[in-house]
């Protein structure tokens, strides 16, 4: 039971925030492990990792290709793409998984109370090891934007 409840408020949050925040059309899509070997050929990818604790504890990795980033920071930030700089582009990236976790507890149980670290940037070399489980509970989504895709991986932890 809460695994399915957790499924349905990530992809509530998922909606929400790039939805509303980063105005992005979203289409969600099954992944399977070849889909996973797919996604890690592509090149620039970039990926941020947060951890929390509360009830059940993990970690949220949201994992996509650079460029898309960059676009994302361009909505968020009201600016124009030659002012995106990198770290503008990694400061979406963060913003980006801090809120859809939060909104995820808030979607999964708003009485529950959850601590959440800080985003942290991943190296690009660390991001093939998102895609190994390690025998822990795993959640994927994959979400298609038109142009791109996102991948987001919940790990839970009792």
């Amino acid at each position: 039971m809460m695994i399915k409840a957790l499924k349905k408020a990530i992809t509530a949050s998922i909606s929400d925030v790039l939805e509303t925040m980063f105005f992005m059309v979203i289409e969600f899509h099954e992944s399977d492990a070849s889909d996973r070997l797919t996604i890690l050929a592509r090149p620039n990818l970039r990926g941020c990792t947060l951890q929390f604790t509360g009830p059940f504890s993990g970690e949220f990795t949201l994992i996509a290709p650079e460029d898309l980033f960059r676009e994302m920071a361009v909505d968020f930030m009201g600016e124009s793409p030659e002012n995106i700089t990198v770290e503008h582009a990694e400061g979406t990236l963060k913003e980006a998984v801090n809120m859809i976790a939060g909104n995820t507890f808030a979607h999964y149980d708003d009485t529950l109370v959850f601590s959440v670290g800080i985003p942290e940037v991943m190296k690009p070399a660390d991001i093939k090891s998102v895609f190994e489980c390690g025998g822990k509970e795993s959640l994927f989504f994959k979400v298609m934007t038109g142009k791109s895709e996102i991948v987001l991986k919940m790990v839970i932890r009792q």
